[in-house]
Protein backbone atom coordinates (compact mmCIF):
# COMPACT_ATOMS: atom_id res chain seq x y z
CA UNK A 1 0.00 0.00 0.00
CA UNK A 2 0.99 3.57 -0.97
CA UNK A 3 0.54 5.31 2.05
CA UNK A 4 -0.45 8.86 0.65
CA UNK A 5 -2.27 7.15 -2.61
CA UNK A 6 -5.25 5.92 -0.73
CA UNK A 7 -6.19 9.00 1.15
CA UNK A 8 -9.25 11.00 -0.18
CA UNK A 9 -8.57 13.91 -2.33
CA UNK A 10 -9.68 17.47 -1.62
CA UNK A 11 -9.81 20.36 -2.92
CA UNK A 12 -6.64 23.45 -1.95
CA UNK A 13 -6.96 27.02 -2.48
CA UNK A 14 -4.53 29.12 -2.78
CA UNK A 15 -4.77 32.82 -3.71
CA UNK A 16 -2.39 33.28 -6.62
CA UNK A 17 -2.53 29.45 -8.23
CA UNK A 18 -5.93 28.05 -9.27
CA UNK A 19 -7.49 25.33 -6.91
CA UNK A 20 -5.57 22.20 -6.96
CA UNK A 21 -7.26 18.97 -6.28
CA UNK A 22 -4.58 16.29 -4.06
CA UNK A 23 -4.78 14.06 -1.62
CA UNK A 24 -5.56 14.94 1.78
CA UNK A 25 -2.52 14.62 3.20
CA UNK A 26 -4.01 16.14 6.75
CA UNK A 27 -6.01 12.95 7.40
CA UNK A 28 -5.28 11.59 10.84
CA UNK A 29 -5.32 8.46 12.07
CA UNK A 30 -4.72 6.97 15.72
CA UNK A 31 -4.63 3.37 17.07
CA UNK A 32 -8.17 2.38 18.95
CA UNK A 33 -8.46 1.84 23.13
CA UNK A 34 -8.65 -2.04 22.72
CA UNK A 35 -5.43 -2.10 20.67
CA UNK A 36 -3.32 0.69 22.60
CA UNK A 37 -4.31 -0.45 25.92
CA UNK A 38 -3.16 -3.52 25.48
CA UNK A 39 0.66 -4.00 26.17
CA UNK A 40 1.07 -7.57 24.03
CA UNK A 41 0.37 -5.67 21.01
CA UNK A 42 3.32 -3.88 20.87
CA UNK A 43 7.18 -5.11 20.97
CA UNK A 44 9.86 -2.81 22.10
CA UNK A 45 12.46 -1.86 19.50
CA UNK A 46 15.96 -0.22 19.32
CA UNK A 47 16.43 1.82 16.56
CA UNK A 48 20.48 1.96 15.75
CA UNK A 49 22.26 4.75 14.04
CA UNK A 50 21.24 6.02 10.75
CA UNK A 51 18.49 3.53 10.46
CA UNK A 52 15.36 5.19 8.76
CA UNK A 53 11.53 4.01 9.10
CA UNK A 54 11.42 2.07 5.88
CA UNK A 55 14.93 -0.04 7.42
CA UNK A 56 13.04 -0.95 10.29
CA UNK A 57 9.74 -1.55 8.51
CA UNK A 58 11.82 -3.79 6.31
CA UNK A 59 13.78 -5.62 9.29
CA UNK A 60 10.35 -6.06 11.73
CA UNK A 61 7.58 -6.19 9.08
CA UNK A 62 9.85 -7.73 6.43
CA UNK A 63 8.68 -5.17 4.06
CA UNK A 64 9.77 -1.50 3.67
CA UNK A 65 6.35 -0.63 2.55
CA UNK A 66 5.19 -0.37 6.19
CA UNK A 67 7.29 2.36 7.41
CA UNK A 68 3.63 4.30 7.82
CA UNK A 69 3.26 2.19 10.24
CA UNK A 70 6.43 2.65 12.23
CA UNK A 71 5.57 6.26 12.69
CA UNK A 72 1.74 5.44 13.39
CA UNK A 73 2.84 3.27 16.38
CA UNK A 74 4.86 5.81 17.92
CA UNK A 75 2.57 8.83 17.12
CA UNK A 76 5.20 10.58 14.84
CA UNK A 77 3.91 13.21 11.98
CA UNK A 78 7.19 14.67 11.77
CA UNK A 79 10.33 12.16 10.42
CA UNK A 80 12.24 14.79 10.03
CA UNK A 81 12.62 16.27 13.19
CA UNK A 82 10.64 13.79 15.74
CA UNK A 83 12.72 10.78 13.90
CA UNK A 84 16.27 10.33 16.02
CA UNK A 85 19.02 11.84 13.45
CA UNK A 86 22.15 10.00 13.08
CA UNK A 87 25.41 11.69 15.07
CA UNK A 88 26.46 13.26 11.66
CA UNK A 89 22.72 14.65 11.27
CA UNK A 90 22.92 15.71 14.59
CA UNK A 91 26.23 17.47 14.73
CA UNK A 92 25.56 19.58 11.35
CA UNK A 93 21.89 20.39 12.73
CA UNK A 94 23.57 21.94 16.02
CA UNK A 95 26.28 23.33 14.32
CA UNK A 96 23.90 24.95 11.72
CA UNK A 97 21.84 26.83 14.61
CA UNK A 98 23.85 26.64 18.05
CA UNK A 99 26.70 29.05 15.85
CA UNK A 100 28.29 31.67 18.53
CA UNK A 101 29.07 32.48 22.11
CA UNK A 102 27.43 31.88 26.00
CA UNK A 103 29.17 34.23 28.07
CA UNK A 104 28.84 33.82 32.34
CA UNK A 105 28.62 36.26 34.46
CA UNK A 106 28.15 36.63 38.36
CA UNK A 107 25.66 39.08 38.40
CA UNK A 108 21.89 38.00 38.02
CA UNK A 109 21.34 41.42 35.27
CA UNK A 110 17.89 42.07 33.74
CA UNK A 111 18.94 41.47 30.25
CA UNK A 112 16.87 41.01 27.55
CA UNK A 113 16.88 39.79 23.80
CA UNK A 114 18.33 42.20 21.25
CA UNK A 115 20.82 44.40 24.01
CA UNK A 116 24.20 44.52 22.86
CA UNK A 117 27.28 43.33 24.48
CA UNK A 118 29.86 45.67 23.73
CA UNK A 119 33.36 45.78 24.95
CA UNK A 120 34.47 48.02 27.45
CA UNK A 121 37.76 50.15 26.49
CA UNK A 122 40.10 50.34 29.06
CA UNK A 123 42.44 52.78 27.19
CA UNK A 124 42.71 56.55 27.68
CA UNK A 125 41.11 56.69 23.86
CA UNK A 126 37.39 55.90 24.99
CA UNK A 127 34.69 54.05 27.18
CA UNK A 128 33.81 51.51 24.67
CA UNK A 129 35.11 49.28 21.71
CA UNK A 130 32.76 50.01 18.60
CA UNK A 131 34.43 46.46 16.79
CA UNK A 132 33.84 44.49 19.31
CA UNK A 133 30.24 43.46 20.37
CA UNK A 134 27.57 40.86 19.86
CA UNK A 135 23.49 40.81 19.63
CA UNK A 136 21.90 39.30 22.50
CA UNK A 137 19.59 35.90 21.50
CA UNK A 138 18.81 35.00 24.95
CA UNK A 139 19.39 34.99 28.78
CA UNK A 140 19.29 32.48 31.60
CA UNK A 141 19.86 34.10 34.82
CA UNK A 142 19.72 31.17 36.53
CA UNK A 143 22.72 29.59 34.98
CA UNK A 144 23.88 33.31 34.68
CA UNK A 145 24.80 32.26 31.07
CA UNK A 146 24.26 35.31 28.23
CA UNK A 147 23.92 33.67 24.48
CA UNK A 148 24.84 35.57 21.43
CA UNK A 149 25.00 34.13 17.92
CA UNK A 150 25.74 37.60 15.84
CA UNK A 151 28.54 38.82 17.13
CA UNK A 152 31.64 41.11 15.95
CA UNK A 153 35.40 39.49 16.65
CA UNK A 154 33.62 38.14 20.12
CA UNK A 155 34.52 39.40 23.91
CA UNK A 156 36.61 37.17 25.72
CA UNK A 157 37.35 35.57 29.18
CA UNK A 158 38.41 38.32 31.78
CA UNK A 159 37.04 41.50 29.62
CA UNK A 160 34.91 43.77 30.74
CA UNK A 161 31.83 44.73 29.21
CA UNK A 162 28.70 47.01 28.90
CA UNK A 163 24.61 46.17 28.01
CA UNK A 164 22.88 48.94 26.16
CA UNK A 165 19.27 48.59 25.66
CA UNK A 166 17.79 50.32 22.71
CA UNK A 167 14.99 52.62 23.30
CA UNK A 168 12.38 52.64 20.55
CA UNK A 169 10.41 55.68 19.29
CA UNK A 170 13.23 57.67 21.40
CA UNK A 171 15.18 58.48 17.92
CA UNK A 172 16.72 54.89 18.08
CA UNK A 173 18.91 55.97 21.22
CA UNK A 174 20.29 53.45 23.56
CA UNK A 175 20.85 53.21 26.91
CA UNK A 176 23.21 51.70 29.67
CA UNK A 177 21.42 48.85 31.56
CA UNK A 178 21.76 48.58 35.63
CA UNK A 179 22.38 45.89 37.96
CA UNK A 180 26.26 45.87 38.29
CA UNK A 181 27.90 46.49 41.65
CA UNK A 182 24.67 44.82 43.47
CA UNK A 183 26.28 42.29 45.69
CA UNK A 184 24.17 42.47 48.44
CA UNK A 185 24.39 39.93 51.46
CA UNK A 186 24.77 36.43 50.01
CA UNK A 187 25.14 33.10 51.85
CA UNK A 188 28.19 31.29 50.96
CA UNK A 189 25.91 28.49 49.42
CA UNK A 190 22.50 27.46 49.43
CA UNK A 191 21.44 25.93 53.22
CA UNK A 192 24.09 28.15 55.02
CA UNK A 193 22.44 29.93 57.30
CA UNK A 194 24.49 33.04 57.80
CA UNK A 195 25.57 35.99 55.19
CA UNK A 196 28.87 36.79 54.19
CA UNK A 197 29.74 40.61 54.20
CA UNK A 198 29.40 42.62 50.74
CA UNK A 199 32.97 42.58 49.63
CA UNK A 200 32.75 39.19 48.97
CA UNK A 201 36.47 37.36 47.25
CA UNK A 202 35.10 38.38 43.50
CA UNK A 203 32.52 40.59 44.37
CA UNK A 204 32.97 44.22 42.14
CA UNK A 205 32.94 47.58 43.80
CA UNK A 206 29.65 48.73 45.04
CA UNK A 207 28.73 51.09 41.56
CA UNK A 208 30.25 50.03 39.01
CA UNK A 209 28.53 50.64 36.08
CA UNK A 210 30.42 47.41 33.64
CA UNK A 211 30.77 43.90 34.14
CA UNK A 212 33.09 41.29 33.56
CA UNK A 213 33.09 38.04 31.42
CA UNK A 214 34.12 35.22 33.36
CA UNK A 215 34.12 32.26 31.96
CA UNK A 216 32.95 31.81 27.63
CA UNK A 217 31.96 28.76 25.85
CA UNK A 218 30.79 28.49 22.27
CA UNK A 219 27.13 27.72 22.67
CA UNK A 220 26.90 23.90 21.60
CA UNK A 221 28.97 23.86 24.20
CA UNK A 222 27.92 25.87 26.28
CA UNK A 223 26.18 24.58 29.95
CA UNK A 224 22.47 22.73 29.55
CA UNK A 225 22.14 21.34 33.45
CA UNK A 226 24.10 19.66 35.97
CA UNK A 227 23.84 16.10 36.96
CA UNK A 228 24.75 14.04 40.12
CA UNK A 229 24.79 10.06 39.64
CA UNK A 230 22.60 10.62 36.61
CA UNK A 231 19.70 12.53 38.04
CA UNK A 232 19.88 16.56 37.69
CA UNK A 233 21.08 18.46 40.84
CA UNK A 234 20.50 22.18 41.90
CA UNK A 235 23.27 24.16 40.89
CA UNK A 236 23.31 26.57 43.25
CA UNK A 237 24.04 23.38 45.92
CA UNK A 238 27.16 23.43 47.77
CA UNK A 239 29.11 20.46 45.60
CA UNK A 240 29.86 18.21 48.57
CA UNK A 241 25.99 18.18 49.73
CA UNK A 242 24.47 17.80 46.15
CA UNK A 243 20.84 16.32 47.75
CA UNK A 244 19.91 20.12 48.25
CA UNK A 245 16.87 21.69 46.84
CA UNK A 246 17.49 25.22 46.37
CA UNK A 247 14.64 26.46 43.97
CA UNK A 248 13.95 29.72 46.03
CA UNK A 249 17.81 30.91 46.62
CA UNK A 250 17.83 34.60 45.67
CA UNK A 251 20.96 36.68 45.11
CA UNK A 252 21.79 39.64 43.11
CA UNK A 253 25.23 38.28 42.66
CA UNK A 254 27.16 35.05 43.32
CA UNK A 255 30.27 36.24 43.99
CA UNK A 256 30.45 35.06 47.26
CA UNK A 257 28.71 31.75 47.03
CA UNK A 258 32.48 29.96 46.46
CA UNK A 259 31.27 26.52 47.13
CA UNK A 260 28.53 26.55 45.07
CA UNK A 261 28.26 24.40 41.63
CA UNK A 262 27.46 27.23 39.74
CA UNK A 263 30.63 29.27 40.68
CA UNK A 264 33.13 26.51 40.31
CA UNK A 265 31.71 26.28 37.16
CA UNK A 266 31.75 29.96 35.91
CA UNK A 267 35.31 30.02 37.22
CA UNK A 268 36.63 26.91 36.02
CA UNK A 269 37.35 25.14 39.33
CA UNK A 270 36.77 21.38 39.75
CA UNK A 271 33.57 19.84 41.36
CA UNK A 272 33.59 16.87 43.93
CA UNK A 273 31.78 14.24 44.38
CA UNK A 274 31.09 13.01 40.78
CA UNK A 275 29.00 15.68 39.48
CA UNK A 276 28.75 16.08 35.75
CA UNK A 277 28.30 19.12 33.06
CA UNK A 278 25.65 18.56 30.57
CA UNK A 279 26.39 20.57 27.18
CA UNK A 280 23.84 21.63 25.45
CA UNK A 281 25.23 19.51 22.63
CA UNK A 282 25.45 16.24 25.81
CA UNK A 283 21.47 17.33 25.80
CA UNK A 284 20.78 16.75 21.93
CA UNK A 285 22.86 13.85 21.57
CA UNK A 286 20.77 12.49 25.01
CA UNK A 287 17.17 13.61 23.59
CA UNK A 288 17.89 11.81 20.61
CA UNK A 289 19.18 8.39 22.00
CA UNK A 290 15.91 8.50 24.02
CA UNK A 291 14.05 8.61 20.88
CA UNK A 292 16.00 5.28 19.97
CA UNK A 293 13.95 3.62 22.19
CA UNK A 294 10.33 2.92 20.06
CA UNK A 295 7.47 0.58 20.02
CA UNK A 296 6.40 -1.64 17.08
CA UNK A 297 2.99 -3.02 16.80
CA UNK A 298 3.18 -6.83 16.34
CA UNK A 299 3.91 -7.94 13.00
CA UNK A 300 0.45 -10.69 13.06
CA UNK A 301 -1.53 -6.96 13.12
CA UNK A 302 0.10 -5.21 10.49
CA UNK A 303 -2.12 -6.74 7.18
CA UNK A 304 -5.57 -6.40 9.77
CA UNK A 305 -3.99 -2.62 10.09
CA UNK A 306 -3.58 -1.72 6.40
CA UNK A 307 -7.12 -4.08 5.21
CA UNK A 308 -8.87 -0.98 7.75
CA UNK A 309 -6.77 1.84 6.24
CA UNK A 310 -7.38 1.25 3.33
CA UNK A 311 -11.46 1.56 4.12
CA UNK A 312 -11.23 4.28 6.66
CA UNK A 313 -9.37 6.60 3.26
CA UNK A 314 -11.64 4.97 0.78
CA UNK A 315 -15.09 5.83 2.53
CA UNK A 316 -16.67 7.60 5.66
CA UNK A 317 -16.45 5.13 8.12
CA UNK A 318 -18.67 6.05 11.66
CA UNK A 319 -16.41 6.42 14.24
CA UNK A 320 -16.26 3.49 16.85
CA UNK A 321 -16.95 0.72 13.76
CA UNK A 322 -13.19 -0.17 13.03
CA UNK A 323 -11.08 -2.51 15.17
CA UNK A 324 -7.75 -1.18 15.15
CA UNK A 325 -7.67 2.38 14.01
CA UNK A 326 -9.65 5.64 14.00
CA UNK A 327 -9.29 8.94 13.41
CA UNK A 328 -8.01 12.06 14.86
CA UNK A 329 -4.99 10.25 16.16
CA UNK A 330 -4.33 9.34 19.58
Amino acid sequence: MTYFSNMRKTTYTFPSFPDMEMQNIFSRVGFTDKITSNSKNFKNYRITEGMRPEQVAHEFYGDERFWWLVLLSNNITDPIYDWPKSLSELDAYISNFLTGSSYYVYENLDIRPGDVIVKRDTTVDGDIDIETYGVIDSHDPFLHKIDVKTEANGLSQDDTFYIYRNVYGNNGESYLIEGFGETGCAPLYCGSTFCVPNDGPNCPPVGITYGQIRRKDTLKNSLSHFQYQSNDTDPYANDYDTGLSCGNFAFQNICCLTSSVMYKYISSESFNNGIETITIFDKFVNDNDVKRNIKLVVAELAPMIEQELKTLFARNVPRGTLRYITTGGN
